[in-house]
């Protein structure tokens, strides 16, 4: 299990791997394909998006905070609001948003807490996020079933799974009987590590009963309803027209596909998901255009304001 030091001094190499991988993305996309698109932009439409954002990350630490509070973790909302917009920024820059993770070496740091009770909550938030999207995919294969029925196979067999693997490891006794099947197999030196066992147990003690994690699985479909909303107002933006379910169903599909640790070496992946998702919708230099404000604005934007509150939180220690 890795201590606080490791996760908070780990993160400094993170901003390195995620500029390469970025510079990557913008070398692979023709840029100049959207300019002509971009000048047509309404921007006032984008004044509402700082309010929309801030809620956005509102709920998001409400949802954290929750979970946190089923096991008597109490932070201050706004130190945990920017521990958010932290995990934004090691999110962003990092494969599969693995970086967010780091949120838990801060949280630990400020609670008094060690790194396995705290990762508990942080594990089930991120669990109910993507069981949520999935949820919102498979809706979204719905809407394309007639071009690719094989979606609604594929994210159904995934949610399943998910599922199937959430019970199964809910319990600490079914836990413990899956590891002694494995036990066989681990290295010497971890069959009587103390460390690992006494972290396992901190993992299942600070676990949430399955009824308190109802109300953050309702302020997930909240906060990805909200995200996705966003990509409709900058087509609007734009002077596209679409319905608005497309954006909040076809999205969380190149969402999934964005998230693979993969995408990052093809680099534009999650462009070209789009861009098959949308090809009989809309053009794709308004497909590109929006994916890109929206990485800009949803992504980058809070993203740099984590990295400023990471600078922050680690030289005054908050």
């Amino acid at each position: 299990m890795f201590s606080k030091n490791f996760l908070l001094q780990w993160k400094r190499y993170l901003p390195i791997l995620g500029l390469i991988l970025f510079v990557y993305i913008l070398y692979r996309i023709d840029l100049r394909l959207l300019f002509p698109t971009l000048k047509k932009v309404d921007y006032k439409l984008f004044l509402v998006l700082p309010v929309i954002l801030f809620f956005l990350f509102a709920i998001q630490t409400v949802r954290l905070n929750m979970i946190l509070a089923t096991r008597r973790i109490r932070l201050p909302f706004w130190y945990l609001y920017g521990i958010q917009l932290i995990g934004v920024f090691y999110g962003t820059i990092t494969p599969s948003k693995i970086g967010s993770i780091l949120r838990i070496g801060y949280i630990a740091e400020r609670a008094k807490c060690t790194v396995s009770q705290c990762s508990t909550s942080v594990i089930i938030e991120r669990f109910l996020d993507t069981l949520v999207l999935l949820l919102f995919a498979l809706s979204g294969g719905f809407l394309i079933v007639s071009h690719y029925n094989l979606i609604i196979y594929q994210v159904s067999g995934i949610i399943v799974l998910l599922v199937g693997l959430a019970l199964l490891f809910h319990k600490k006794e079914r836990a413990q009987k899956v590891g002694h099947f494995f036990y066989r197999y681990f290295p010497k030196n971890y069959k009587h590590n103390d460390l690992i066992k006494s972290a396992f147990n901190d993992f299942y003690d600070y676990m949430p009963r399955k009824r308190e994690t109802i109300i953050p699985f309702l302020l997930s479909i909240l906060n990805w309803t909200i995200l996705y909303s966003i990509n409709y107002l900058i087509a609007l933006a734009l002077g596209i027209e679409l319905a608005y379910q497309y954006f909040i169903f076809l999205y969380p599909i190149a969402t999934i596909v964005g998230m693979l640790p993969i995408t990052f070496v093809g680099l534009g992946i999650r462009e070209t998901v789009l861009l098959t998702l949308f090809h009989n919708l809309i053009s794709p230099v308004e497909v590109i255009s929006i994916s890109m404000l929206s990485l800009a604005l949803c992504g980058i934007a809070p993203a740099l304001i984590g990295w400023l509150l990471s600078i922050s939180y680690q030289k005054h220690k908050i």
